[in-house]
């Protein structure tokens, strides 16, 4: 992927699986035990947590994933999970009289004039968030 079609990118679904795959490191599984001891089918895990499973016992789906791309809470927990990781400190948000969100991350250092590295840009801030997010993502791979 590229910071072109990441900047391309709307919010939804298909943005939110990918911030949870690139950004968080959640991993897919095709089958796996639950903490409980059930086993979980077809889930994104994270963790101890499951998106999008299935429950052997119970039929009942696992939690959706979480809407990083249209929700502010959800936005700023990755940004909470980029600054827990020690490469990323801070997070500039802009925005104009068309409300146009602008948002850079800055890589963790001592300095106080640090280059802003990855940045996004759109209508909706959650979005700019994970646009920016995913294109640091691509930086560490």
């Amino acid at each position: 992927m590229t910071a072109k079609k990441i900047d391309a990118m709307q919010a939804g679904q298909e943005m939110n699986k990918l911030v949870l795959v690139e950004v968080l490191g959640a991993k897919y599984f095709r089958e796996r035990e639950a903490p409980s001891g059930y086993i979980v089918v077809g889930a994104y895990w994270l963790g101890e947590d499951y998106y999008f499973g299935h429950c052997s016992m119970f039929s009942v789906f696992s939690p959706s994933i979480p809407p990083y791309s249209t929700d502010i809470a959800a936005a700023m927990r990755v940004f909470q999970h980029l600054r827990q990781s020690g490469r990323w400190c801070c997070l500039v948000i802009e925005s104009d009289h068309h409300y146009v969100w602008g948002v850079h991350l800055t890589p963790a250092g001592d300095s106080d004039h640090l280059p802003i590295i990855h940045s996004g840009s759109c209508e909706s801030l959650p979005l700019a968030i994970c646009r920016a997010a995913l294109k640091a993502s691509l930086e560490a791979k």
